[in-house]
């Protein structure tokens, strides 16, 4: 696993370590975590991503940039009331 916050603050692994098939994860956190960070504090929501290679993982993280950067679909994650609603959202 490869964290680095003191630049983009994400964690990685590597692609040969045993990935399947590529898949994105999403947590919304109940109680909000600071990081320190007042452009982002407090965070609210958590995307986890394996990946199967070195170009998926970064077709998946421009996906997953694009959504992050849309504050409409970040603001119905954040009040979603059930799994379909986000899948609903996602797909």
């Amino acid at each position: 696993m490869y964290s680095d916050c003191q630049r983009d603050c994400h964690a990685a692994c590597l692609t040969d370590f045993g990935v399947i098939k590529t898949a994105l994860s999403l947590v919304r956190l109940s109680t909000p975590i600071e990081f320190g960070n007042p452009d982002n504090d407090p965070v609210q929501l958590v995307f986890g991503l394996a990946a199967t290679d070195g170009k998926v993982h970064i077709n998946a993280m421009r996906s997953l940039a694009e959504l992050i950067m849309n504050k409409d679909k970040i603001s119905q994650l954040l009040i979603a009331p059930d799994i379909e609603s986000v899948f609903d959202m996602l797909y």
